[in-house]
């Protein structure tokens, strides 16, 4: 890290070593941030995977709706019997 502030402050130079050490601190700020939102995103897709897969499972496990007057006419024949 120290390093690569080193580095950053040195490419500065030409705007004078206060700005330039302040120019290499926000870049290298801005650096972390970038990499820390990436990061962040990938988190977010693990997370919504992982449910995606938790759903799936709860779906699998999901029986037929009992008769009642939201199932469809199709399934009800189809568990009297009559076609």
């Amino acid at each position: 890290m120290t390093q690569r502030l080193a580095r950053l402050t040195g490419e500065f130079l030409d705007y004078g070593a206060a700005a330039a050490s302040a120019r290499a601190v926000g870049t290298l700020a801005r650096l972390v941030r970038r990499q820390a939102d990436v990061l962040s995103f990938i988190d977010g897709f693990t997370v919504a995977f992982w449910g995606a897969i938790a759903g799936l499972l709860l779906v699998s496990l999901m029986r037929a709706a009992p008769p009642g007057p939201l199932t469809p006419n199709g399934m009800q024949a189809g568990r009297n019997g009559a076609h």
